[in-house]
C-alpha cells in the first residue's frame, strides 16, 4: 500500500498543470513532427538524419496521438506513463540490489525520491523519449538482477526457479531490444550489463552465458537499424577530442541538474549536488556483485555523457536521466543504513528540490513560448514582408505554431543545413536577394552556436537595413527590419550636442507611414573631439496630443562587418547610422515630431542640444516631422483575402451614429488549430466622438448563449474621433469553441454605444415594417461534430453541467 500511495503521488505530480506547461520545446516539436509521419515515410527519414535517434519512440508516440488526439498535452501525456511506471520499478530494483529489510526500506524511500525529484518529474512531462528509455533501463536492470543469484545480488530472496529462467531471459531480450530502439543510451546500458556479467563471472557463473547470449540476440535485433542509420554514422566525424576539455565542467553541470533540476545554478544547487554525491557514494551496496552492478551501470551512463560531449553537443540534464533512478536508490540506501546522515542529507536534498518545486509548480513556469513569436509576427505582418530563421531546425518550430496565428508569410532559413555553420559568402547573396524582394523582414534568431556562431546575419542586417524592434523571448530573439529605403525623404535639421557630437545631415521618411509600420531614418553624425564613452541615443515620435513612442539604441557605425562606437570615432569623421522606429498600431494618425536625445549610458546624463528650449523635454532635439496614418494596411494578417459581404448598418437617425458592418472573414472552427479567429470589417457613415463596443456571442440552436465577449471596438487601439467618414477598418476577434459540446452554433455580432445602449440593426429594405428591430447580426454558423481529444471532451461536458446547474452564459 505504501508503494501504491507513492506511485499515486508521482502520477498526480506528473499530471498537475500539464495543460498549462506552455508551448512545446523544439525537441518536442521534432517528436510530434516525426510521430505524425507514417512508418514507411518515417524510417528512411530518420535513418538519413544527422544526430537522430532510433524510431521506436516516434512510432509509439504516433500511435498514441492517433488514439487520443494531436494536442500538445496529449503528446506530453505519453511520457507521464513510463515516468510513473519508473516509480514502482525503482522500488523493485532497490529491493533486488540491497535485499532484506534494507532493500524494502530503501526501495520505498527511493520510489518516493523518484516520484518527487526534479529530473524525473521534469522529463516525465516532456514529449521526448528520455522518460521511456529510463523506464526501460530500469526494467532491464531489474530483470538482469533477477538473473543473478541472490547471494551475488546481496539479498536473501530465493533463486529464480529453473523453469522460469527462459521466460526471464526472453523478457530481458525483448526489453533490451526495445530499449536500444528507443535511444542509443539504452544500448549502452545493455552493454554495461553484459560487462557486469563478465566482471562477476566468478561469483555468479550461472549468469554469464545467458547474459552474453541475450546480448547477442539484442545486438542481432538492433543490427538492421545500425546498418540503415547512415545519418548516425555520418554524425561521427563531429567527434573531436578537443571537446573533452569541457568534460569536468559538463559532468558537474549535469550532476548539479540531477540534484536541483534543469539549468539550475547558485549556491543552493551546488550544496544539493554535493549532498547528492556524498549520499550516493555512501549508499553503494557492500556485496561485491551488487557494488559492481551499481558501479558499471553508473559508468555506462557517464560513458554516454562523454560521447555526447565529444560530439560537441550542448550538455543537457536529459542525457543523465537513465542514471537518476539508480543514483536515488543509492541515496536512499545511505539514508536508511546510516542514520547519522539523515538530517544533513535530507536538508541537502531539499536545498535542490524545494527551489525546483517552487519554480516549476509556482504557476508562472512555461516550457517554451515560441508561439508568442509567431503570434507577434502574424499580428503585425504586412503583404511584402519576409521571415528569416537561423538554423534548419527552426523551420519545424515556426511551421508548427505559425499557422495557428493566421499568418500568410513564407519563410527562409539560413543556413539550410547545420552543421556546418553558415558560410558568409553564400549568406551575403541570399540576404541581398531578400532585401530586393521584401519591404520588411522578421528575423528570428535561435540556436546560433551551431547555425551562425559569428552572428553574421544580424551584423549584415544592422549594416544594410533599418532595425526597428528587437524582442527577447524565452526560446528566440525576434527582430524587425525595414529592408528598402523610402521613395521620398525629408532632410533632418542639423543640431549640435554639447561640444561632443554634431548631426550634420540625414533624412527621415517623406512618405506617410501607416501605424504598424517603420519610420526609417539615416543619421549623419560627426565627432567634434575625441569621445571618452560610447554614447547611446533615443529617437522619439511625439504627437500634437502627447502620444509618443521611442526607441533607444547604441550610436554604432557598422561597415564591412565591423562595429564602432562613438569612442572609436575620429574627430571630423562623418558617420552614417541607419535606424528605424516601430510605429505601434495603437498610435493615432496625425503629424509627429521626430526628436533625438544623446546620452551617456553610464550616468544617463544627456548631451544638451544647441538651441533647444529648457524644459522637461529639453534634451530632445527636434529633427523633422513624419505623418502617421491609419489605413486598411493595419488590418490583421491575411487582410488581402476576400471578406464575405454583409452590408448591415447599426444605428442611424438622430439617436445613434451609423456604423456599417460591411464584411466578415470567419476562420475554420478546427479545435486542433486553436481558437477561431473572426475578422470584422467596419465602415463609419457619420462623424463620431464617442466610444463604441462590439459584442460577439455564440448561440446554439435553442437560442442559448454559450459565449459572450464584449470589448471596445478595435480593442481600444483606435479612437473613434480619429475615424474618418467613409473609412473602412477591421478588427479581429478570437473565440474558443473547443469546449463546446456537439451541435449547431451561430456567431452573432452586436454594437453598443458609450452609454451602454444596444445599437439596433437597421432593417433590410424588404423587411416587414412592423418587425421588431434586430439587436445583432449573425455573421457565421458552425456545426461542431468533430471528435475532440478525451480530455477536452470531458472538460466540455463539465462546462455543460456547470451551465445547466449554475446558470449563466459560459465564457
Amino acid at each position: 500500500m505504501a508503494v501504491a500511495a507513492v506511485v499515486l503521488l508521482g502520477f498526480v505530480l506528473r499530471l498537475w498543470r500539464l495543460a498549462n506547461l506552455g508551448d512545446l520545446e523544439f525537441d518536442e516539436i521534432v517528436s510530434v513532427r516525426y510521430a505524425a509521419l507514417p512508418g514507411p515515410a518515417l524510417l528512411p527519414l530518420l535513418a538519413g538524419a544527422l544526430f537522430e535517434h532510433p524510431p521506436a519512440f516516434y512510432l509509439a508516440l504516433g500511435w498514441w496521438r492517433a488514439l487520443f488526439g494531436a494536442s500538445d498535452s496529449v503528446a506530453r501525456l505519453f511520457s507521464v506513463l513510463p515516468g510513473t511506471l519508473s516509480i514502482p520499478l525503482t522500488d523493485a530494483v532497490a529491493r533486488r540490489l540491497f535485499g532484506g529489510a534494507l532493500g524494502r526500506r530503501a526501495g520505498l524511500l527511493a520510489a518516493l525520491l523518484v516520484a518527487v525529484a526534479p529530473l524525473p518529474v521534469f522529463y516525465s512531462r516532456e514529449a521526448r523519449m528520455y522518460a521511456l528509455v529510463a523506464c526501460l533501463g530500469l526494467a532491464s536492470l531489474w530483470l538482469f538482477l533477477r538473473g543473478l543469484t541472490p547471494p551475488a545480488a546481496g539479498g536473501d530472496r530465493p533463486r529464480v526457479r529453473p523453469d522460469r529462467r527462459r521466460a526471464l531471459w526472453f523478457a530481458y531480450v525483448v526489453v533490451g531490444a526495445v530499449t536500444a530502439y528507443v535511444h542509443y543510451l539504452g544500448a549502452l546500458q545493455i552493454v554495461g550489463q553484459a560487462l557486469t556479467a563478465v566482471l562477476v563471472r566468478r561469483r555468479a557463473p550461472q549468469a554469464l552465458r545467458p547474459v552474453l547470449l541475450s546480448t547477442l540476440f539484442i545486438a542481432g535485433l538492433a543490427l538492421p537499424w545500425a546498418l540503415a542509420a547512415g545519418g548516425t554514422r555520418a554524425s561521427l566525424p563531429a567527434l573531436a577530442p578537443a571537446n573533452l576539455t569541457l568534460l569536468p565542467g559538463a559532468i558537474w553541470a549535469a550532476w548539479r541538474d540531477l540534484a536541483a533540476g534543469p539549468d539550475s545554478g547558485g549556491p543552493a544547487a551546488a550544496l544539493a549536488a554535493l549532498a547528492l554525491l556524498g549520499l550516493a557514494l555512501a549508499g553503494l551496496p557492500r556485496p561485491p556483485v551488487a557494488r559492481t552492478v551499481a558501479g558499471v551501470t553508473l559508468g555506462a551512463g557517464l560513458a554516454g555523457l562523454v560521447f555526447v560531449i565529444a560530439l560537441g553537443k550542448p550538455v543537457q540534464a536529459r542525457y543523465v536521466l537513465p542514471l537518476v533512478p539508480l543514483v536515488l536508490i543509492l541515496v536512499a540506501g545511505a539514508l536508511v543504513a546510516r542514520p547519522r546522515l539523515r538530517l544533513v542529507g535530507a536538508l541537502g536534498l531539499l536545498a535542490g528540490f524545494l527551489p525546483f518545486w517552487a519554480h516549476y509548480y509556482g504557476g508562472g513556469y512555461a516550457r517554451a513560448d515560441y508561439s508568442s513569436i509567431t503570434r507577434r509576427i502574424a499580428a503585425l505582418e504586412r503583404p511584402g514582408d519576409g521571415v528569416l530563421l537561423t538554423g534548419p531546425w527552426q523551420a519545424w518550430y515556426f511551421d508548427y505554431y505559425y499557422p495557428r496565428g493566421g499568418g500568410a508569410l513564407s519563410h527562409q532559413v539560413l543556413p539550410e543545413n547545420a552543421p556546418p555553420a553558415l558560410d558568409p559568402a553564400d549568406a551575403a547573396g541570399q540576404l541581398e536577394a531578400l532585401a530586393r524582394d521584401h519591404r520588411r523582414l522578421w528575423f528570428v534568431q535561435a540556436g546560433l552556436a551551431q547555425a551562425d556562431p559569428t552572428n553574421y546575419v544580424e551584423h549584415w542586417l544592422l549594416e544594410h537595413a533599418w532595425p526597428a524592434t528587437r524582442e527577447a523571448h524565452q526560446n528566440a530573439v525576434l527582430s524587425a527590419y525595414a529592408l528598402q529605403p523610402p521613395r521620398t525623404t525629408r532632410p533632418l535639421r542639423p543640431v549640435t550636442f554639447g561640444d561632443a557630437l554634431r548631426l550634420g545631415g540625414g533624412w527621415v521618411d517623406g512618405e506617410e507611414v501607416p501605424a504598424g509600420d517603420v519610420v526609417r531614418l539615416n543619421l549623419e553624425l560627426e565627432a567634434l573631439r575625441p569621445l571618452p564613452v560610447g554614447y547611446k541615443a533615443s529617437l522619439r515620435l511625439v504627437g500634437l496630443d502627447g502620444q509618443r513612442t521611442a526607441v533607444d539604441f547604441d550610436l554604432m557605425e557598422r561597415q564591412d562587418g565591423a562595429a564602432r562606437g562613438t569612442a572609436d570615432w575620429r574627430p571630423g569623421e562623418r558617420v552614417t547610422i541607419r535606424r528605424g522606429i516601430w510605429v505601434p498600431a495603437s498610435l493615432g494618425p496625425q503629424p509627429y515630431s521626430v526628436r533625438l536625445v544623446v546620452y551617456d549610458p553610464a550616468t544617463l546624463a544627456p548631451l544638451p542640444p544647441e538651441g533647444t528650449p529648457a524644459g522637461p523635454d529639453g534634451a530632445a532635439a527636434p529633427l523633422g516631422d513624419v505623418y502617421v496614418t491609419q489605413s486598411l494596411a493595419a488590418l490583421p494578417p491575411g487582410a488581402e483575402a476576400p471578406f464575405t459581404p454583409l452590408a448591415r448598418t447599426f444605428g442611424g437617425g438622430e439617436a445613434f451614429d451609423a456604423v456599417d458592418l460591411v464584411g466578415v472573414r470567419p476562420g475554420q472552427a478546427d479545435p486542433g488549430a486553436g481558437p477561431l479567429e473572426l475578422d470584422l470589417l467596419w465602415r463609419l457613415e457619420g462623424l463620431s466622438g464617442t466610444e463604441h463596443r462590439s459584442t460577439v456571442s455564440v448561440v446554439d440552436g435553442a437560442g442559448r448563449v454559450w459565449i459572450e465577449e464584449d470589448r471596445s471596438l478595435f480593442g481600444g487601439t483606435f479612437a473613434m474621433h480619429d475615424w474618418r467618414e467613409g473609412e473602412t477598418l477591421a478588427e479581429r476577434r478570437t473565440i474558443d469553441l473547443r469546449r463546446l459540446p456537439r451541435g449547431h452554433y451561430r456567431i452573432r455580432v452586436g454594437l453598443t454605444d458609450a452609454s451602454g445602449r444596444a445599437v439596433p440593426v437597421a432593417p433590410r429594405p424588404a423587411a416587414t415594417p412592423a418587425a421588431a428591430p434586430e439587436q445583432a447580426v449573425v455573421v457565421a454558423s458552425y456545426d461542431l461534430p468533430f471528435r475532440r481529444p478525451l480530455g477536452e471532451r470531458l472538460a466540455g461536458r463539465l462546462d455543460a453541467v456547470r451551465r445547466r446547474f449554475g446558470g449563466g452564459a459560459g465564457a
